[in-house]
């Protein structure tokens, strides 16, 4: 028989994002009481063990009061479920199936924060495995991922901060990892989720912070690669934000990998022109599309050509990119190389003297010394 009632008393609130999920109303809202067995308490719980085996004025109550705001009523109902049972359950009360990713992530962060209350390791454990599982073990880039990452991370960051739950802090590195460590996926996918504007909203410190970590791992074996990430992310959010509503922190982040990616495609450009198989592969037509390659080349010409480098952009397209074989075959590419070619032309036509007197025409070959002698 039943020997003591759980009950959910005043409320305790936990920072939000430490308590976990709050996008969809508690569906069990109206039970406040359960009927349970103190030895069963006891035996799963250290907290419930101190309290019923010692002179606390509650080893002999037949009610406690646990505080509300720490526990919900879902996250009670599943940390008893374990108690009896050795198993988490993501089912709700008066749902028919198995909750979606949103609702189980909710009810796993609610379980896992009550579990660390009453001091239930293997709860927790068991809790992170299947919140680890809902994000596929930080190792995708899904839509389902787009938006439970960024909520997992307001959830594991601020459990985190003293640095006293381990296994809050690896699922942050987790996180943090996936949103960062690999900017030619990341940045056209976590970064045009409106779930992870919200976050760089809500902690602008912690977003700075994942800015500058996906910008400095941008370099020369992928920054042809993370800018055309940015392209095909600036087109995603034109569509998902046409109303600019909420992603100006995401375009912010893009225009500075943009701009890092085509400084870094500057200082390399004639290893690009001439070693690198992205562009190659791509003025072939293999690889990407002639759009972007339209692109990459104004975007890198326009915000990067200067009196040092012109003639090395010149002579990257003339000597390299111009004679492969696929150019001679192919109108579209052609006309784009061209482009490219007549607005070098132009800067050096402005800056000629200037470049002479710097000696930035030494860098350059003599026989393509001798066709940009000749605007060719």
């Amino acid at each position: 028989m039943p020997n003591v009632i759980l009950a959910l008393g005043a409320e305790q609130r936990l920072p939000s994002a430490a308590r976990g999920l709050a996008f969809s109303k508690s569906k069990n809202t109206d039970k406040t009481r359960w009927a349970c067995h103190k030895n069963v308490l006891s035996g799963a719980s250290p907290y419930f063990g101190a309290m019923f085996q010692s002179e606390f004025r509650e080893s002999g109550a037949t009610i406690v009061f646990l505080p509300r705001g720490i526990f919900t009523a879902e996250a009670l109902d599943g940390v008893l479920h374990y108690m009896y049972t050795n198993e988490i359950d993501t089912h709700i009360p008066g749902s028919t199936d198995e909750i979606t990713t949103l609702p189980a992530l909710e009810l796993l962060q609610n379980i896992y924060s009550a579990g660390d209350y009453l001091g239930m390791t293997t709860l927790c454990d068991s809790a992170a495995d299947r919140i680890a599982a809902l994000a596929h073990r930080w190792n995708c880039h899904c839509d389902n991922c787009l938006y439970t990452v960024p909520r997992l991370l307001a959830f594991t960051s601020s459990r985190s901060q003293n640095g006293d739950d381990e296994k809050m802090t690896q699922m942050t590195e987790s996180a943090i990892a996936i949103l960062t460590s690999n900017p030619a996926k990341t940045l056209q996918s976590f970064w045009t989720s409106q779930e992870l504007a919200q976050f760089i909203n809500d902690f602008p410190e912690t977003g700075r912070s994942l800015s500058q970590q996906v910008l400095l791992r941008i370099n020369k074996s992928n920054a042809i690669e993370s800018l055309y990430a940015c392209f095909q992310a600036t087109k995603t959010l034109s569509q998902k934000d046409a109303d600019r509503t909420w992603g100006k922190v995401l375009i912010d982040t893009l225009s500075m990998a943009q701009s890092r990616a085509t400084q870094t495609m500057a200082i390399h450009f004639n290893f690009y022109c001439s070693q690198y198989p992205t562009l190659l592969s791509c003025i072939d037509g293999i690889k990407y599309s002639f759009e972007f390659l339209e692109h990459i080349l104004q975007q890198t010409l326009t915000e990067q050509m200067d009196c040092h480098n012109a003639a090395l952009f010149y002579q990257g397209i003339v000597r390299h990119l111009m004679c492969r074989h696929a150019v001679q075959h192919c109108e579209k590419v052609r006309l784009i190389l061209q482009e490219a070619k007549a607005s070098v032309l132009e800067f050096i036509s402005l800056h000629v003297d200037e470049m002479r007197e710097n000696g930035d025409f030494e860098t350059c070959d003599k026989n393509v010394i001798g066709l940009l002698a000749q605007g060719k």
